[in-house]
């Protein structure tokens, strides 16, 4: 083996040690679960959300959310205050139904984030890109977790509201 090749690999193998670190600093901070979580259950139905007349569905630092099919990707661009994103999410084997996937985050363009699961589950992190993204999805997650909260108090009142009703007007 000489001195290049050596060198080479000695690289070669300190680059994915570094990857390795750095995917298991990222799976321990939650961010790549927090997102492939918000894909699955909010993101991706944003733009249909949005058209829902009087329904307050989506948390309003979401300024905007689109739908298209590109190249056989479901791509769902949003606006987060002022940032834009794309997922763009890859089902190859959806003809199989074996549940795998693929979802990439960019943030303005530039890769930011990509997994490979199966169902709504992780299996490899694939691209991590710290940034001000993470920002942006902690914030909408608490602004969801907010907006629940608040649906479920509305929805308690409302209970109160009908069983007082029901009350009054002598309804069992």
């Amino acid at each position: 083996m000489g001195f290049l090749t050596f060198f080479s690999k000695t690289r070669t193998d300190a680059v994915r040690a570094t990857v390795e670190r750095k995917k298991i600093q990222a799976m321990r901070s939650g961010i790549p679960q927090l997102v492939n979580g918000l894909y699955h259950s909010d993101i991706r139905y944003y733009p249909t959300w949005r058209t829902i007349p009087s329904k307050n569905y989506v948390p309003s630092i979401v300024e905007s959310a689109h739908y298209s099919l590109e190249n056989g990707k479901e791509k769902t661009e949003i606006t987060l205050d002022g940032h834009h994103y794309t997922f763009l999410y890859d089902r190859p084997n959806l003809n199989l139904g074996d549940g795998a996937y693929r979802l990439e985050l960019l943030s303005d363009s530039t890769r930011v984030f990509l997994v490979e699961g199966h169902l709504r589950y992780i299996a490899d992190l694939k691209a991590f890109v710290r940034g001000t993204w993470i920002n942006d999805f902690k914030k909408l997650h608490r602004a969801i977790r907010d907006l629940e909260r608040l649906q479920k108090q509305a929805s308690e009142n409302n209970m109160h509201e009908i069983d007082e009703l029901k009350r009054n007007f002598g309804i069992h």
